[in-house]
């Protein structure tokens, strides 16, 4: 999943939470990502070198995501060149009071 499906990644995370006791619901969008792999399976990522870029990073959070910790969730990825070399996927270490401050934190955990 980190090295060659990066799309899937949020996916998986969320639902290996629930891996000790999973529901019925929990195995239907397991399928759900199974059946997105095989029809996606020919899709590839290209780098190309060409483009004129340096080292650019993007960041975003949500607020609240996690309905049972209320924790946000930040996710950045830097790219050097075009080429992604570093991405992440994390609970806040705190629960934050709105979607503003979640961000800041998105942005300070990133830097």
């Amino acid at each position: 999943m980190l090295g060659m499906h990066l799309d899937i990644t949020f996916a998986v995370i969320k639902m290996l939470q629930f891996l000790a006791n999973p529901s019925q619901d929990h195995l239907k969008k397991a399928m759900y990502i199974m059946h997105y792999l095989v029809g996606t399976q020919d899709y590839h990522v290209v780098y190309d070198g060409v483009q004129n870029e340096g080292l650019i990073t993007h960041t975003d959070s949500d607020w609240a995501g996690n309905p049972i910790k209320r924790q946000s969730t930040t996710g950045f990825f830097t790219s050097l060149v075009s080429s992604i070399v570093c991405w992440q996927l994390c609970l806040q270490k705190t629960v934050v009071l709105s979607s503003t401050e979640a961000k800041y934190m998105a942005m300070s955990d990133t830097s």
